[in-house]
């Protein structure tokens, strides 16, 4: 079993292929449709050796239907995100995140898209200060993008919060009382939906259509006007969570008794 779209992901998968080991994905079906990212080509591959493709969304099946998969020996089914089983576990130690703090934007960057890239990095700085100028930015920063930061030598607002990468609990707490996200992580966006929040993403495009379309989050890509049109906008995004887009949080259930299915045939 083989979950997402990282190297290791795709590693696995060609090793158990080729000793005749059955594959499982979970989070089967995503595009981006850009090649250029190392994580459409593993989840395409991947996803082409394995033997039960478990999807997190009816958009993500239905992307592998259209790619002719049904033609393929597999076994397609949506059985939700396994994202939102997580952060159902540990709602109950959010409770005590208090709720009176002031306003802030919580945001992350990290793909080597913009980070790699000094044109992308600089026009999204710039965007960020400025926002910086009237609430402020919390950023747990991963250590390429410090990295990049220093060898340009960004000069950041001082409301631009810098802090260390965050537990898995501190960063859904932080989530849940923010204002807004601002993300290129795949992965923030769909928690941001979980939490009722609304997320500007730093990419141009996504694999999680669903809620750009919806209007819960929308894409800006790296231009310094688009990214501060959006967050003066924000307040007119779907305030909607309720469309249940990845399931009802019980999609370990659902893969368990599809599991259980498949091995007494």
């Amino acid at each position: 079993m083989v979950y997402g779209d990282t190297n290791s992901t795709l590693s696995v998968a060609l090793a158990a292929y080729k000793i005749h080991i059955p594959i499982i994905h979970v989070e089967a079906g995503l595009r981006s449709y850009n090649m250029q990212m190392p994580e459409e080509i593993n989840r395409i591959l991947t996803d082409r050796l394995s033997t039960l493709l478990f999807c997190p969304t009816a958009n993500a099946t239905r992307q592998l239907k259209e790619e002719g998969f049904e033609k393929f020996d597999n076994q397609i089914e949506m059985v939700g995100d396994i994202m939102f089983d997580a952060l159902k576990l540990v709602s109950s130690h959010l409770d005590s995140v208090s709720k009176n703090q002031n306003p802030y934007v919580l945001c992350t960057l990290h793909r080597a898209e913009n980070t790699d890239n000094e044109v992308r990095l600089k026009k999204i700085f710039k965007a960020l200060n400025t926002i910086a100028e009237e609430i402020s930015i919390q950023i747990p920063l991963h250590p390429r993008t410090k990295n990049k930061i220093e060898k340009l030598n960004l000069q950041l607002h001082p409301n631009l919060l810098i802090t260390a990468p965050l537990s898995y609990i501190e960063f859904i707490s932080a989530l849940k009382t923010c204002d807004v996200a601002i993300s290129d992580s795949g992965g923030i966006q769909k928690e941001a939906y979980f939490l009722e929040k609304n997320c500007i993403i730093l990419r141009d495009e996504t694999e999680w259509m669903e809620l750009v379309k919806n209007k819960n989050n929308v894409l800006v890509g790296s231009e310094t006007t688009e990214i501060l049109d959006a967050f003066r906008n924000r307040k007119n995004l779907n305030q909607d969570f309720s469309t249940p887009f990845f399931g009802k949080g019980n999609t370990a259930e659902a893969i368990i008794r599809s599991l259980l299915n498949h091995t007494a045939r």
